[in-house]
């Protein structure tokens, strides 16, 4: 069976005209469960997405999609909870939820490549 990995970017700064960019992958337990928010503003931060979602569970990771260039919320996030029942009841309560003046979709997530 194929494990899901996060990948993590981060810079090591070591002169000034050399940039060196590490990455780390760290192995999602095959026990979290991941859900997809999708109807997101565009001003939507990692920070707002944690004060939502922290209420129904343990967090693992949160993935917010953001623009390369602006660095604004492209309109959807990933949160992975440890326990699947957290993740079933933030999406029973926030599937629908008034959110920045937008309606909330929020879903279990696809795997990838379907």
């Amino acid at each position: 069976m194929q494990r899901s990995c996060i990948h993590v970017f981060f810079r090591c700064a070591c002169r000034s005209d050399l940039l060196i960019i590490r990455l780390f992958s760290y192995p999602l337990d095959e026990d979290t469960a991941a859900i997809r928010v999708s109807n997101l503003s565009e001003n939507t931060t990692d920070l707002d997405l944690q004060e939502l979602f922290k209420p129904f569970g343990h967090i693992a990771r949160i993935f917010l999609a953001k623009d390369k260039i602006t660095n604004q919320c492209k309109g959807f996030a990933f949160i992975n909870y440890y326990k699947k029942d957290d993740a079933a009841k933030a999406i029973a309560t926030l599937n629908g939820f008034g959110y920045d003046h937008l309606i909330l979709n929020v879903e279990w997530a696809k795997p990838s490549g379907t």
